[in-house]
């Protein structure tokens, strides 16, 4: 069930000052090095962009006290800290982030152009600006272009860019880029990895199982290993959480339906913001496999606790940036999000990769956690899976953002007999590798300095020094069973493995904590790593389950390519597994306690 994960990433932008403009154009060394030659190789150029057809960009306006608000959230989030719990809201961060000279700069170029139309989001980060391409040509000093897409799934498809544009000094000054100009939408890789849905002459889904088929993971599987409580007793109804889908992803609520009836799940979905078109998954079931996965497992093990279905639109070449501002433009995000989706962290320019981790950050300061998986193709991604030559070290993104939760797999306890929890390894059958590493666009924070340290002195093998950064931060943080999940899509079972299973597991996990210290009269956990990394160091109550075997030097497949050079898992963090996975009702008794 192999997905065709599309998302859009920015290219690194090379500006030329002047005395009065400033001149974005694309880095000729970040398009070959940075892109993979996707310009040249992918989007070809093709005709100028029509007059009075529409062009649509989007404007991140500059941030204030962007440090500091980094500062803050390391504060309220590490146990121990006068501040430790104390969130803000939503306000609040506004106050704290929105620069109003940069927003009334940009805000009075915008208005002062013929024929621009723009909306800004509740706090004044983001900016949508639209207009005929005559309109948008004259406010930019540019040319945009049709690109047409040569090869894979997204063959044919049209978008339209610019090969530079210019902004008046104090507008450059004002803004930290404008997306959809310069910049190219990129592939990304799949976070499930399984069979492409397939059918024989009686409409029967090839690969398809049983229920509950021996050696599988199923919700029963993972409540009677983490030993989770079920369904709460008392549902809090701010304990709330999501999914996040694109690329045309959707569920099917009849086949949530079934998957409840036959697991003894209970839980809906309270909520759905964007697009669901269900009806792919009877004509096209590839098309629900993450989007499945995602609802039925976080349900699995969240209960009855509200879930909301977060789609961004399978056209939009900007999905990440815009849930980043839907969720900042709503007083009441959902408290923790799944995110299974993600790519080659060199494909990210480092404005963009900033950028996210800053909203990631004001989602955090409101108490907002973030889950997102750490790929599925060990250090060097899907790139090696048939190429032994990009066999190297590409570290997954947005996982190896600091202010996100990074969520590895792992294997074992699912297999009859139960065998010992390792990491989840193509090598081993785990169909997947779990992706793991060191970021080469963010430091390592102070939070898991010792972690990492105490690694690179453990005497376990390592790669070569050169190979990999290691003083990045190092990514997963955590883990969770990703080997053989039962789903249901089109009415029958099929089975997959994935760090998109383990993320929306750990999820799960969270915002069950979260429903009792809300019911507790206390602030939900939030940016989770300096309470995970201070809690996995002592362990003193046997919350985390160590993971100390395994290697990630293979790509995700059957017949798997095996790099030269990979990381080892030992005792404490590694950068497989993370600090491993949990004993559920130790794990919330430390958090709730917190």
């Amino acid at each position: 069930m192999n997905i065709a994960v599309v998302a859009l990433v920015f290219a690194a932008l090379a500006v030329a000052a002047s005395a009065a403009n400033v001149r974005v154009t694309i880095d000729p060394v970040v398009r070959m090095d940075l892109n993979s030659g996707l310009i040249n190789e992918e989007w070809a150029q093709a005709a100028r962009v029509p007059a009075s057809e529409q062009v649509e960009v989007v404007i991140a306006v500059k941030q204030k006290n962007v440090k500091e608000a980094e500062a803050l959230l390391d504060a309220i989030s590490t146990p121990g800290s006068g501040k430790y719990g104390q969130q803000l809201t939503h306000e609040q961060v506004g106050e704290l982030t929105r620069d109003e000279q940069a927003l009334a700069t940009v805000r009075s170029w915008l208005q002062n152009a013929a024929g621009v139309r723009f909306n800004e989001n509740v706090n004044g980060d983001w900016i949508v600006a639209s207009g005929a391409a005559s309109a948008m040509e004259s406010l930019l000093n540019a040319e945009f272009f049709h690109f047409k897409s040569q090869q894979g799934d997204r063959k044919g498809a049209t978008i339209r860019r610019t090969m530079s544009y210019e902004l008046p000094a104090e507008v450059a000054a004002s803004v930290d880029f404008i997306a959809r100009t310069t910049d190219f939408p990129m592939r990304l890789n799949p976070r499930f990895h399984a069979s492409v849905v397939r059918y024989d002459e009686n409409n029967r889904m090839i690969g398809a199982v049983q229920p509950k088929t021996a050696g599988d993971v199923w919700p029963e599987v993972l409540w009677n290993y983490y030993k989770t409580p079920g369904v709460p007793s008392q549902v809090n109804a701010k304990s709330t959480s999501s999914v996040f889908e694109t690329i045309g992803q959707a569920y099917s609520p009849l086949d949530l339906s079934t998957f409840e009836k036959d697991y003894g799940v209970k839980g809906t979905v309270a909520k759905v913001v964007g697009p669901n078109p269900s009806i792919e998954c009877l004509l096209n079931p590839n098309d629900c496999v993450e989007a499945t996965l995602d609802v039925e497992y976080l349900l699995s093990i969240a209960q009855n606790i509200p879930l909301t279905y977060w789609s961004i639109p399978g056209s939009d070449q900007t999905p990440f940036v815009d849930w980043a501002a839907a969720l900042l433009n709503s007083t009441t995000p959902p408290l923790v999000n799944s995110i299974s989706y993600g790519g080659d962290e060199k494909m990210v320019s480092q404005s963009l990769a900033d950028r996210f981790d800053a909203e990631i950050v004001k989602l955090g300061l409101q108490g907002v956690s973030v889950f997102v998986a750490s790929g599925d193709d060990g250090v060097a991604g899907s790139g090696a899976r048939s190429n032994p030559s990009k066999c190297g070290f590409n570290p997954s993104w947005p996982a190896t953002a600091p202010h996100v939760t990074a969520v590895g797999a792992t294997q074992g306890p699912e297999a009859v007999p139960a065998k010992p929890e390792v990491v989840c390894s193509s090598k081993t059958g785990g169909g997947i590798t779990s992706g793991g590493g060191f970021s080469t666009r963010y430091g390592r924070p102070s939070w898991q300095d010792a972690a990492v340290d105490a690694y690179m002195k453990s005497g376990v093998p390592l790669p070569p020094s050169g190979a990999y950064n290691a003083s990045g931060r190092g990514y997963p943080d955590v883990s969770a069973l990703g080997h053989a999940y039962e789903i249901y899509v089109d009415n029958q079972i099929g089975v997959g493995s994935g760090t998109s299973a383990s993320t929306p597991v750990w999820a799960g996990f969270v915002t069950l904590v979260n429903n009792m210290r809300l019911n507790a009269g206390k602030k939900p956990l939030g940016f989770l790593n300096p309470a995970i990394y201070q809690v996995a160091a002592k362990n003193a109550n046997g919350a985390f389950r160590d993971v100390t075997s395994g290697e990630n030097n293979c790509c995700a497949g059957a017949n798997p390519v095996c790099c030269q050079n990979g990381f080892t898992a030992t005792k404490a963090w590694d950068p497989l597994s993370g600090w491993g996975s949990i004993d559920f009702p130790a794990f919330a008794k430390a958090f709730a306690a917190l």
